[in-house]
């Protein structure tokens, strides 16, 4: 092939690339993957971007898994209710309430911190008075002293967030003292043994119950 015609084929050649081109568009540009978390609030993010759980931590109810003498269930409760609330007296058992007026029976665990037991309605958490045998338990600041930590162990709330801690969350042996209603009862809420506590007196079952 002579060299003066190289030129004119490439032209040819050009001409052609371009004809194919424009009939069949531009190459695609990559775009990036969109992901959607697992919380059902949650907006898409980009892949590069690492899904997390849904933000809004989980309330629980704290319910006494034997009810004893109350067919309905005790839970831990703040006395009084609604506008007569008694955020400085200590925290009892008390009949579950229907989960639209249990704000003041709502918890959630290990928030802020490990082991702490927070109450969404009042921002406080559960503190025992003192690290001793009948201490009682009220709501205090969020803060971080041993008697705010607390360890679920199976079915008993262990003090001090240990698995070997000696001090658990129990309901008075007594019968339940009526507070109005058909059906409405409190028991004292105490630190007992362990080791010598009845078990139906500190087993304790976490969740979100249908009353």
């Amino acid at each position: 092939m002579s060299l003066q015609r190289i030129p004119g084929l490439l032209t040819k050649s050009f001409l052609i690339w371009g004809i194919l081109i424009l009939a069949c568009g531009a190459p695609a540009t990559p775009q990036s993957v969109r992901v959607v978390t697992d919380s059902p609030d949650s907006s898409s993010v980009s892949s590069t971007a690492t899904p997390v759980a849904s933000s809004k931590p989980e309330q629980v109810f704290i319910q006494l898994t034997d009810p004893l003498d109350e067919p309905e269930f005790y839970c831990v409760d703040v006395p009084g209710a609604g506008a007569g609330v008694r955020l400085e007296s200590a925290l009892q058992a008390h009949t579950c309430k229907p989960l639209e007026t249990a704000a003041d029976e709502l918890f959630t665990l290990h928030r802020p911190g490990e082991g702490q037991i927070y109450m969404a309605a009042y921002d406080l958490c559960v503190e025992a008075e003192e690290a001793a045998e009948g201490s009682s338990l009220s709501l205090q600041r969020c803060s971080d002293p041993e008697n705010q930590l607390f360890f679920l162990d199976n079915d008993v709330i262990r003090l001090n967030g240990a698995v070997d801690s000696a001090l658990c969350l129990a309901v008075d042996p007594a019968l339940g003292i009526p507070t109005g209603g058909p059906s409405h009862l409190r028991r004292a809420l105490t630190l007992e043994n362990c080791e010598t506590t009845e078990r139906a007196l500190m087993s304790w079952s976490v969740g979100l119950f249908d009353y």
